[in-house]
């Protein structure tokens, strides 16, 4: 599955692409936000991905401007309930600060809410990762469970609230 919108390439993670998130996954600068600390093995890569190439997992590969820059996720679907988790993050460090984050974001968005009629978006962070609250807050995400003791925050974000916020999001980035 290929995805292009608002000059991004979403792309579905296939095995030949494991090894490159991976080898960003493990980098510091990127395993530092994450709540598994420990170093990732080729053979545990090769496992986690047979165990999310599925239906209920969707895993893109962000690519801009013709470079592979992040993986963005909507995983662990729940098609009772309409709910997913999600997930994203840049190794590009140009692409840090740019509109690539939001953007590949509301195209995920755009799938969930509008393609998959999810209900419920759910993402998981540590606490600590101020970056990305004032991110999941820009996308219209509202805090659903505060866990201290564990740096742990659940943010969950409603079609409601996405649609609402899209809007001016989408203006912002109408140019590129």
């Amino acid at each position: 599955m290929i995805i292009r919108k608002y000059g991004l390439l979403l792309r579905r993670l296939t095995e030949e692409d494991i090894d490159l998130v991976r080898i960003h996954r493990n980098s510091p600068n990127i395993a530092q936000h994450m709540f598994y600390q420990n170093t990732i093995s080729p053979e545990m890569q090769k496992n986690w991905f047979l165990s999310v190439n599925n239906p209920e997992n969707y895993f893109f590969v962000i690519e801009s401007e013709g470079k592979k820059v992040g993986l963005i996720s909507g995983k662990n679907i729940n098609f009772k309930e309409r709910s997913i988790e999600s997930g994203i993050f840049i190794w590009a460090e140009a692409c840090l600060n740019s509109a690539v984050p939001a953007t590949a974001s509301l195209i995920l968005m755009d799938l969930c809410f509008s393609f998959l009629e999810i209900k419920k978006m759910q993402v998981t962070i540590k606490k600590s990762n101020l970056r990305v609250i004032q991110y999941l807050r820009d996308l219209g995400y509202q805090v659903l469970l505060d866990l201290p003791e564990e740096d742990k925050q659940v943010y969950f974000l409603s079609p409601d609230d996405y649609f609402f916020k899209a809007v001016k999001l989408k203006k912002s980035i109408a140019w590129i």
